[in-house]
């Protein structure tokens, strides 16, 4: 289908590569995307439940209760982490971290279907992305026969390519670290609520990156963790 935006050269009086033209229409088409994507209005009043647009609605909440306790004990434990020594020292060059980010498969506890949600942990908004059939998300740990889960996955990603261009040759550290940091936080999370936590080495990144529908550009997966109640692995 013709697009609007990319009119601008039909009435261009030369010959060129109808290659070319299609590589053009497909990097316009992109860009559109991005733009899209990062020119979302932010609001004051968007937090991580129950908001008019973002967030979960009352019986999302009441159908995934992991992912409201996760997000509730996640911020209390965000109050007592400390920034790295040299976080203001960074912040006062136009260095400000963005910070790893989190996709939870949740199972709904009234329809029994996986749901995937995405949290931003620095804001604490959360949003349901869409419901996830069982098999196509097992096809992402097919190495290991995982099990089925009865409670939900949690998938950690950073935007390593955007830490490249601001941190230069220390972003792999810095995710990694921070990654680090945010694992041991939900590891707190799940001790202290009951919750069993399984971390993951082995998992289908492709698979994985088509299931959170990032590109590996802006959104990258550094960790995997499995998440269930303690009684349902005894």
């Amino acid at each position: 289908m013709q697009e609007n935006y990319i009119g601008w050269h039909s009435n261009i009086n030369f010959n060129h590569d109808p290659n070319l033209d299609v590589l053009i229409r497909l990097r316009m088409k992109m860009l559109k995307s991005l733009f899209t994507r990062m020119n979302i209005e932010e609001t004051s009043d968007k937090h991580y439940y129950t908001t008019e647009r973002y967030g979960l609605t009352t019986s999302e909440m009441d159908n995934h209760p992991f992912v409201v306790e996760l997000l509730m004990g996640l911020s209390k434990h965000q109050e007592k982490v400390k920034p790295f020594i040299d976080y203001e020292a960074m912040k006062a060059l136009s260095r400000e971290q963005d910070g790893p980010e989190v996709y939870v498969l949740s199972l709904n506890q009234t329809t029994f279907k996986y749901e995937l949600f995405y949290c931003s942990i620095n804001k604490f908004e959360v949003e349901r992305v869409k419901e996830v059939k069982l098999e196509v998300w097992k096809k992402c740990f097919e190495a290991i026969h995982l099990q089925k889960i009865e409670t939900g996955v949690v998938f950690i990603t950073a935007s390593i390519p955007r830490s490249i261009k601001l941190f230069g040759e220390h972003s792999y550290r810095i995710n990694l670290l921070e990654g680090g940091r945010l694992t041991e936080r939900l590891a707190m999370c799940v001790y202290r609520d009951g919750w069993e936590l399984q971390p993951l080495m082995t998992f289908n990144d492709q698979l994985t990156k088509d299931l959170l529908e990032i590109d590996g550009q802006y959104g990258v997966v550094i960790s995997c963790l499995i998440i269930d109640r303690k009684e349902n692995n005894g």
